[in-house]
C-alpha cells in the first residue's frame, strides 16, 4: 500500500522500501488477516465496511501518480492508497475455515456460477481529505442486471471483464503505444466503452470518516482495560492497538 506523507507513524512491523520511489510499505501479515475501515453505498445499511487490505496494482500506480516533489526531488505530498475488499458472507465463512485449517487450501473447491441467486458488487474509490470530507465514485451492479447484460455472468466478472475489453479496444486502435498501465490510458474513452455494463455509476459526497467509530472503539478498549484491572493473578501489561484507515 502507498503510505501518505500526512501519516504520523508507521503500522507495527511495517517494512519500507530502500530504493525506487519509496512510496510503498509492506505489512508483515497476511492481507486476508489485515483490515481497514471504509465506506461503500450499500443499498440496505449504513455503508460501513471492514475490508481486507488485498494487494492491488493501483495502490502502487495511483500513489505514484499523485505524489508531489520539490525541486530537490523530495516528496512533499503523497496520499495513503490502499485496497479494501469486503467479500460475501459465504466467502468470509470459507476464509475463516481456511484459517482454521492453518491456511492449507480446502480439498474441495468450486467456481460459483448460476448458483449465485442474489447479490451485487460495489467497486469504486473513496477519496478523503478535501473540502467535501469524503467522496465516493464507482459502480453498483447486481447479479440480475449483470445477467441481462451478458448471459452467464455475475456482477464481479462483468465489472472486471468490461474494463479488460475496453482496454483491449483501445490497444487495437493504438498498437504502437508500448507497455502501459491502466493509469496511462485515456480514462474517458475507456470509461465510455465500459459504462453500459457497470449498472449504476455514481459519484457523490459522503459524510463519513473512519474517526466516526472512534468513541465506540475507545469504549470497548476501556471495557477491556477495566476487565484486566480486576485480574488477581500475576501482573500483566494490557496491550491495545488501534489502526484506522480507509480505502
Amino acid at each position: 500500500m502507498t503510505w501518505g506523507t500526512h501519516e504520523r507513524k508507521m503500522p507495527p512491523g511495517a517494512i519500507t522500501q530502500g530504493r525506487g520511489l519509496k512510496h510503498q510499505i509492506c505489512l508483515q501479515s497476511f492481507s486476508m488477516d489485515t483490515y481497514v475501515r471504509s465506506w461503500v453505498p450499500t443499498p440496505e445499511d449504513s455503508g460501513n465496511i471492514i475490508g481486507m487490505v488485498i494487494p492491488h496494482g493501483e495502490t502502487y500506480t495511483v500513489g505514484a501518480r499523485l505524489s508531489l516533489y520539490d525541486e530537490k526531488g523530495v516528496c512533499i505530498y503523497r496520499p495513503t492508497v490502499n485496497y479494501a475488499y469486503c467479500p460475501s458472507d459465504a466467502a468470509v465463512a470459507s476464509l475463516h475455515e481456511l484459517r482454521m485449517r492453518n491456511y492449507e487450501m480446502q480439498p474441495a473447491t468450486r467456481v460459483m456460477k448460476d448458483d449465485i441467486i442474489e447479490g451485487y458488487d460495489i467497486a469504486g474509490a473513496l477519496i478523503m481529505g478535501h473540502d467535501y470530507g469524503s467522496w465516493w465514485v464507482g459502480s453498483v451492479l447486481d447479479v440480475h442486471e449483470a445477467r441481462e447484460l451478458v448471459a452467464g455472468q455475475n456482477a464481479t466478472t462483468l465489472q472486471v471483464g468490461v474494463g479488460v475489453v475496453a482496454a483491449m479496444q483501445w490497444m487495437v486502435k493504438n498498437p504502437k503505444e508500448g507497455v502501459m498501465v491502466a493509469d496511462d490510458l485515456p480514462y474517458d474513452e475507456v470509461l465510455n466503452a465500459s459504462l453500459p455494463y457497470l449498472g449504476a455509476f455514481v459519484s457523490f459526497p459522503v459524510n463519513w470518516s473512519p474517526l466516526d467509530v472512534l468513541p465506540l472503539v475507545l469504549l470497548r478498549s476501556l471495557r477491556r482495560v477495566l476487565m484486566v484491572s480486576t485480574y488477581t493473578g500475576p501482573a500483566q501489561e494490557p496491550q491495545h492497538s488501534l489502526q484506522l484507515a480507509s480505502s
